[in-house]
């Protein structure tokens, strides 16, 4: 249920995600030493939109544990700010709170993954997105679900073959994108995409030796402020469950997601962004 916001406490998040019809979501290389020694390091994002992929608006930093991160790896609980502007120096707009749960698998009857997301301000749940309770092992989804727990959408990868495989075609061959698209629930249809987010390839040194990936999002056109930090929640628990850690984790949900790498030649690297 949702917190009782307080009065007199201003809450900015709504205001700066409106406007906005995308996100490009870029994890730094922050810590990669500390990865290539086996330790994933906290992850630390900054954020844009995928129209100006320069223009940082907005950053985040996940708070956890050293034992944490040493012995849950991609699975480990874990809080995450996101501030407004480059760096943590601007005013908190949101909180990601991801709980400890057991690594996704098809038809588990609980303990689901999950990321809820609050209003900095006010610690009022504004949305969360949950790992779907039954799926077919090869292409797990995600739904995103508002404040009082409806789910609005469900994201998946494009699949074909009755749901057995991956559509590897649906963003075109040689880019290196792996596609999740969001859709109203129980649907699945071409026709029925509202959304998309992309995981895009962000150069081979980037991809194989550290966790430094790249996402784009793109919005429903109707999408809430609420429905839009869902989303963004959702992108997380995408990014924590299959890309962690610097490889595709196939150990935890990810065979869809591996899939969509199949035929796929490495593009151009793409310029990092320099903090």
């Amino acid at each position: 249920m949702a917190a009782v916001q307080p009065t007199g406490v201003e809450s900015i998040y709504s205001g700066l995600l409106a406007p906005l019809p995308s996100l490009y979501i870029m994890q730094t290389k922050r810590g990669c030493i500390q990865e290539l020694m086996g330790c994933d390091a906290k992850s630390e994002f900054l954020i844009a939109t995928k129209e100006d992929q320069k223009a940082v608006q907005f950053y985040g930093l996940e708070e956890s544990s050293f034992m944490m991160r040493l012995c849950c790896k991609n699975q480990r609980p874990l809080t995450m700010n996101i501030h407004k502007g480059e760096n943590g120096e601007g005013p908190k707009m949101l909180k990601f709170d991801r709980p400890y749960r057991c690594m996704p698998a098809a038809c588990k009857p609980c303990c689901q993954q999950e990321i809820n997301v609050s209003d900095a301000a006010t610690g009022s749940v504004v949305g969360s997105a949950k790992e779907g309770s039954c799926y077919i092992c090869p292409t797990p989804y995600y739904q995103i679900k508002d404040g009082s727990g409806t789910t609005q959408f469900e994201l998946q990868q494009p699949v074909c073959c009755g749901g057995l495989m991956v559509n590897i075609f649906a963003e075109g061959l040689c880019n290196c994108k792996i596609p999740f698209y969001l859709y109203p629930p129980g649907k699945r249809a071409e026709a029925d995409i509202k959304g998309k987010v992309i995981k895009e390839w962000g150069g081979l040194v980037a991809e194989m030796f550290t966790s430094a990936d790249k996402f784009s999002v793109e919005f429903p056109t109707d999408a809430t402020p609420e429905t839009k930090a869902a989303i963004w929640a959702g992108v997380m628990l995408v990014d924590y469950n299959h890309f962690e850690g610097g490889t595709d984790q196939s150990d935890s949900g990810g065979m869809g997601v591996m899939g969509g790498m199949l035929g796929a030649a490495p593009a151009p690297e793409t310029e990092m962004m320099d903090r």
